[in-house]
């Protein structure tokens, strides 16, 4: 099974992280044993866009600062519609 994001592709952090939660994987060839846990610096980021930089043992590393990330740690990818005010 093929990653859900791509390295280069720009992510948003969820807002609704939660320190010590353990988060898991949901793509990747071996995703069924792949978790992690939030720690404070990774809590700094919630809400903000950060780009996939590489993936390493099952799991995201981020451009923008160290550990390793999950897919349950991104928002899932969703369409913005607009509608004119015209």
């Amino acid at each position: 099974m093929d990653y859900k994001y791509k390295v280069g592709q720009r992510v948003r952090v969820r807002n609704d992280l939660t320190v010590e939660q353990t988060y898991r994987m949901r793509s990747g060839p071996d995703y069924k044993n792949e978790s992690n846990c939030v720690n404070e610096e990774m809590m700094q980021f919630c809400g903000k866009f950060v780009h996939i930089k590489a993936i390493y043992n099952g799991q995201y590393l981020l451009k923008e600062v160290g550990w390793h990330w999950t897919d349950e740690m991104f928002e899932p990818e969703g369409r913005i519609v607009c509608k004119s005010l015209l």
